[in-house]
């Protein structure tokens, strides 16, 4: 059995648009929890 390699990231960068609205404040809470795997 091959030893296991790390996973590469999906995702290079996250961009999040900003308005102030509570929708926002939620994609950018998302964005945070998906910066930090």
């Amino acid at each position: 059995m091959p030893p296991r390699r790390e996973p590469e990231a999906m995702f290079d960068t996250i961009v999040i648009a900003t308005d102030g609205s509570a929708s926002v404040r939620r994609a950018v809470s998302v964005a945070v929890d998906l910066a930090e795997r």
